[in-house]
This record gives C-alpha cells, structure tokens and sequence, in this order.
C-alpha cells in the first residue's frame, strides 16, 4: 500500500524527475517456527529465506520495467527503487498493482528521527 507522503511526492514531481521510493515488507515468520530452531544461524536462515520469499513477487514484477532501479536490501525486509515520477503514476494506476497490497509498504525516501524532527 501507498502512503499518503509517497503518494504526494510523486504527485508534486515533474512527470521526468527521478523519484526514490523505500518499499518495505513488515511480515514476519512465525515465532514459534524460529523458537523451535537450536541455532541463531538457523534462525537468521529462516527470516532470511522468508523475507525473499515476501519480496519477490513485487520485485519481479518491478524489474519488468527497464526505468526502474531497484537495490534490494538482502537480508533486510527493505528495498529501495528509483524512476521517473511519471512511471511510477503509471505503475501504481492499475487498481490490482502490486504496489497496492497490504503486504508491501510504499514509502517516501526520507529521513526519519526518533524525536520527531
């Protein structure tokens, strides 16, 4: 799903200008499946296998469309994709885009404090 600052960026950007976007996948594996392995190694394996799992469809979908940067933040439920204002209008049109559901978080690429700033 979009956020509403993501939404706004883009549609405050000329339709050329590169516009970053962090896409995150909150979802974690099950607690007890990672409580039940022995090994830290193990563990760190699982969610490592799991987030890929949880960003693929998206980011495959995404790499079909040559504007776009894509660096997927391995190991990491995070991603960071680049292009032009005007592509990612078109990219999120389709009410069925990828980028709609609510297992990914579209969100502006900016800094963000703990103390609010």
């Amino acid at each position: 799903m979009i956020e509403p600052e993501a939404r706004r960026t883009l549609d405050q950007a000329p339709a050329g200008q590169p516009v970053t976007l962090v896409l995150q996948w909150p979802g974690l594996p099950d607690g007890d499946r990672l409580a039940g392995l022995p090994s830290p190694e193990q563990r760190k394996s699982v969610m490592a296998e799991h987030v890929k799992r949880l960003k693929a469809p998206v980011l495959a979908w995404l790499r079909q469309h040559a504007e776009v940067q894509i660096n997927d933040l391995t190991g990491t439920g995070s991603a960071v994709a680049t292009a032009p204002a005007s592509v990612w209008i078109t990219l999120l049109a389709p009410p069925d885009s990828p980028l709609h559901h609510d297992e990914v978080r579209v969100r502006p690429n900016k800094r963000y404090f703990a103390d609010g700033r």
